[in-house]
């Protein structure tokens, strides 16, 4: 059970120190998105999930005592915002988003050790139809340390590693 003492000792490390959300400006650059460009995207429903994108990223600011789900709350509603106008490339690039300089501080990693687990699926799920390598990546690791902890998120992972092997089949 060696690898549970290795998550508790990451949960412990993360769950003490706070997390440093990166200025939205700074998120937002690394997705490479422009904000004086928005007013210029047709149709105006894609122009809306772009401007929530900003908002989100930008404006939301969590209570300091909000739990770490509540603090990167505007990084997952700018991911689904982004899934809505198929941003496949700048989705993948927030789901791998570093929020401290370790590797081990990337979003999905995160929701992963706080114990976010559907959180973390639902990021997955909508990476699966069209970020398969990335998806299939992440989802094979997360199944296997779900499994080796026995954390009942095994079904879920299985099933998503079915539609990605289906999607790659087709």
């Amino acid at each position: 059970m060696q690898n549970r003492t290795e998550l508790d000792i990451r949960e412990q490390k993360y769950s003490d120190k706070i997390v440093t959300i990166p200025s939205g400006d700074s998120i937002l650059e690394t997705l490479d998105l422009d904000t004086t460009k928005i007013k210029s995207i047709k149709p105006f429903s894609k122009r809306t999930q772009y401007r929530a994108i900003i908002n989100w990223l930008t404006k939301y600011q969590p209570h300091v005592d909000s739990s770490n789900l509540e603090k990167v709350k505007g990084l997952l509603e700018a991911f689904y915002h982004l899934c809505e106008v198929e941003e496949w490339e700048r989705v993948s690039k927030l789901f791998i988003f570093p929020l401290n300089s370790s590797s081990e501080s990337q979003l999905y990693w995160l929701l992963f050790i706080w114990g976010y687990y559907q959180e973390q699926l639902k990021l997955c799920g909508q990476l699966v139809p069209h970020q398969l390598q990335l998806a299939r990546e992440h989802c094979e690791n997360g199944l296997k340390i779900a499994t080796e902890l026995g954390i009942p998120l095994a079904q879920e992972c299985e099933t998503l590693l079915q539609q990605i092997e289906n999607k790659e089949v087709n």
